[in-house]
């Protein structure tokens, strides 16, 4: 049986997925063709699918290629510090450069509540983008008016317990704020995008690792509020970044 917190993400999630625009860049001009993503894999229908306009050199193979670990370092001083830090308050507003400690709770397959996890989380900039950033790729059932936003964030395992991100991933749990408070995930971009390159989480999520990606956000007006859900004392009261 599926405890409260359970069904109560599973309907955020539902919630989220009506208004968001979890695009896909299946390319062989930003994207290379063949490759894949953890991410883009673990998306169902809701998924806007996206194309470039033309097809390009299959340099960007390799550069995507590279994206996935690029991010990533290993730190244990953070995590033996990290463990014994205070939690941050849910609803806690912060700006950007300032960091959260933050627990994760995941679901097992079965539905019931997974072990818990610690994070130290930064969001490191909140950056208004330009649709002409995606002049050479086809957005397909993107809204008119709508408008990139580009959160570039620094997640840390500070927990001692690697964390298989393969069904569980917390970079998934940090997302927009809409005008109606509702929370709406990032774009789902397979390869590399030069304006907020995105690096996948790493699977296990080691402890002490830590990665930096940029989350790309297409909302009608800028996403100024930024917000991390991922733990049950989260989920309504997000710790907010807002410039």
């Amino acid at each position: 049986m599926m405890t409260e917190r359970n069904m109560r993400m599973g309907l955020v999630g539902r919630a989220a997925a009506r208004v968001a625009l979890a695009a896909v860049v299946a390319a062989c001009g930003l994207a290379g063709c063949g490759s894949s993503s953890k991410k883009a894999a673990s998306t169902s229908t809701p998924a806007v699918s996206t194309a470039p306009a033309s097809t390009s050199t299959p340099a960007s193979t390799s550069t995507a290629a590279n994206t996935s670990t690029a991010g990533s370092t290993s730190s244990t001083a953070s995590s033996s510090s990290g463990a014994t830090a205070k939690l941050t308050a849910p609803g806690t507003m912060l700006k950007p450069g300032q960091t959260a400690i933050v627990d994760y709770d995941t679901t097992l397959a079965n539905g019931n509540n997974g072990p818990s996890y610690r994070l130290q989380l930064t969001i490191e900039s909140i950056t208004a983008g330009s649709m002409s950033d995606f002049k050479n790729i086809s957005l397909s059932g993107v809204p008119k008016g709508s408008t990139p936003t580009y959160v570039k964030l620094q997640m840390t395992n500070v927990g001692g317990k690697a964390i298989k991100t393969s069904t569980n991933d917390p970079a998934d749990s940090v997302q927009a704020i809409l005008h109606d408070g509702e929370m709406d995930n990032s774009l789902i971009l397979e390869g590399y995008f030069p304006p907020c390159p995105n690096t996948e989480t790493p699977n296990p999520f080691a402890a002490g690792q830590s990665f930096t990606t940029c989350e790309t956000f297409m909302e009608h007006g800028e996403a100024t509020q930024i917000g991390y859900n991922g733990s049950n004392s989260t989920l309504d009261s997000p710790i907010i970044w807002s410039p």
